[in-house]
């Protein structure tokens, strides 16, 4: 089987679980080249991963021949350049979410997209792949709760990870907490309910982490989501969970839950 040689730009956090998967835990996948401005994390990709081409420069990392596809782990900011750079070079694009911080980013970007069909662009909103979303979605499909008409889902990240969040330079250039972390949340409400929101309601606030005030964030935000068929979506996002990790959607349907 042929494999599909791959370029990464973003070596973070994000970008270092990307990349060690295609490294070494995908059979069909080859990590060919990666792209960063740190030093260090191009070192990384050498000696950790055993990969064989570096870039500082993601234009001329595009540029390669020997690259099919091009996955991108940049911060959000950056995500529009660098998805028309790759699609314009011929390659095949994995983006991290969001697709872009603004309104009118995505629907450049979305029309960017349209106008290659035959390269095939996909968006990194994984939960739709987790054998547990994918199965509450065939039991919607299978009428087994009636009309889902209420979707309630809780995302939190550790407590113990704030402060290298904060250090780590990412809050500024992430899009805000609902971009970087509800965005998985509200693209469920929309998947599951088959409709896209009318009205929303939002609130904010910082507490136990100030700089995510300074840094142009909040730490925690909760939402409400009226749709246009009907239907409501409850959402609570934060980055200071003392019990830890936490992920929890709830679908409820005229028929059960």
């Amino acid at each position: 089987m042929k494999k599909v040689k791959v370029g990464i730009v973003g070596l973070g956090r994000l970008g270092r679980t990307h990349a060690e998967n295609l490294a070494f835990g995908i059979p069909g996948a080859e990590l060919t080249a990666a792209c960063s401005i740190v030093d260090s994390e191009l070192s990384y990709a050498k000696e950790q991963l055993g990969v064989e081409k570096t870039y500082f420069d993601f234009a001329a990392m595009c540029q390669d021949p020997d690259i099919d596809a091009v996955v991108i782990v940049s911060p959000s900011t950056y995500h529009p350049e660098q998805i028309s750079l790759a699609l314009k070079a011929g390659k095949h694009v994995f983006c991290e979410k969001p697709l872009a911080v603004t309104l009118e980013e995505c629907k450049a970007t979305e029309e960017e997209v349209k106008k290659y069909p035959d390269q095939v662009f996909m968006l990194g909103f994984m939960r739709r792949y987790d054998p547990s979303y994918a199965y509450a979605k065939k039991k919607i499909e299978s009428g087994a709760i009636g009309t889902p008409y209420l979707v309630k889902a809780t995302g939190v990240d550790p407590d113990a990870d704030a402060e290298s969040l904060l250090d780590s330079g990412f809050v500024p250039k992430s899009g805000g907490i609902m971009m970087d972390m509800a965005s998985h949340d509200i693209d469920l409400m929309r998947w599951f309910l088959q409709d896209d929101p009318a009205e929303v309601y939002a609130v904010g606030s910082t507490v136990k982490h100030p700089r995510f005030r300074e840094q142009g964030d909040v730490e925690t935000a909760c939402a409400t989501f009226k749709f246009k068929n009907g239907a409501m979506g409850q959402l609570h996002v934060g980055r200071a969970s003392v019990h830890g990790y936490h992920i929890e959607t709830e679908i409820i349907g005229t028929e059960g839950s």
